[in-house]
């Protein structure tokens, strides 16, 4: 489900592909993985019917099985506005980050992970859950963003495993979640299939899947779009100052950086958030 309580709902806020696909072995001169699926071109509203499905009418409790959007206070995001005018120019790291790594810049970063430590971070799981993360900058214009840190090509819609050893395929909803902020110049993406890793894993797991310990996750939801093509993909708008709250270990998903002409910029942060401020 997802949430929109904390932003103001519009009728182009949230959409639908028809389905996933294999995309093209090179877009604007980046690889893709072979294997990699994205979604579908052409991306329409909800009916009526799907919006019932798709969207919550109050916060949900249980952050693990549910999206939200969130809004950043404006008063935090000052430094990083003000240099806005610069980042327009900036399509390179080199480029972006000694502007990125600003005292000013670094001293509100700090105070935003302050504050969603304060009014969205969870506690009442008694396990040591640091808060991992940190400024991420990708290049705009892109459908899907996320690389493989080890060869540079581009991923597809995927699923995090940064937990994996603590938590199966089954359990993915206990995992802790992330929350994205949007510190760049426009409106980005995040994609995502409206199920669950663990549902995914049992629609497939008959077709000759291998046991659950031994089957990576991105590989079950990558075997699960390869054999339900027409399975929708969501994409729900993120304006600037805005952070949606997910749990990726659970999803597959993407962010998109299709309609952004100036550098997508995110302050993105692993750990247990609540989907609405306490």
């Amino acid at each position: 489900m997802l949430f929109l309580g904390g932003v103001d709902e519009c009728a182009d806020r949230v959409q639908l592909s028809s389905g996933t696909m294999a995309p093209r072995a090179t877009v604007s001169g980046e690889l893709y993985e072979e294997g990699a699926r994205v979604p579908q071109p052409g991306w329409r509203r909800l009916t009526m019917a799907e919006q019932k499905v798709l969207i919550a009418e109050s916060c949900p409790e249980h952050y693990g099985k549910a999206i939200s959007v969130i809004r950043v206070p404006s008063q935090l995001l000052e430094s990083w506005q003000s240099g806005h005018l610069a980042h327009s120019e900036y399509q390179a790291n080199d480029k972006f980050f000694p502007i990125g790594g600003s005292d000013n810049c670094s001293k509100e970063t700090s105070a935003i992970i302050s504050y969603l430590q304060q009014r969205f971070q969870r506690s009442e799981i008694d396990e040591v859950c640091a808060l991992e993360g940190g400024i991420c900058t990708k290049l705009p214009g892109r459908e899907t963003i996320t690389t493989n840190p080890g060869t540079g090509a581009l991923v597809g819609i995927h699923v995090d495993s940064w937990y994996r050893r603590d938590f199966g395929l089954s359990r993915r909803e206990h995992a802790p979640n992330r929350v994205c902020v949007n510190l760049g110049l426009s409106d980005r993406f995040f994609l995502y299939l409206n199920i669950p890793i663990g549902e995914i894993y049992e629609l497939i797991r008959n077709i000759g899947s291998p046991q659950e310990n031994a089957y990576g996750a991105s590989i079950v939801a990558t075997d699960f779009m390869k054999s339900f093509p027409y399975y929708p993909v969501v994409r729900v708008r993120v304006r600037p100052g805005e952070a949606y709250v997910a749990p990726t270990e659970n999803i597959a998903h993407d962010a998109s950086s299709i309609d952004m002409k100036a550098m997508d910029i995110t302050l993105s942060i692993r750990g247990r958030f609540g989907l609405c401020p306490r």
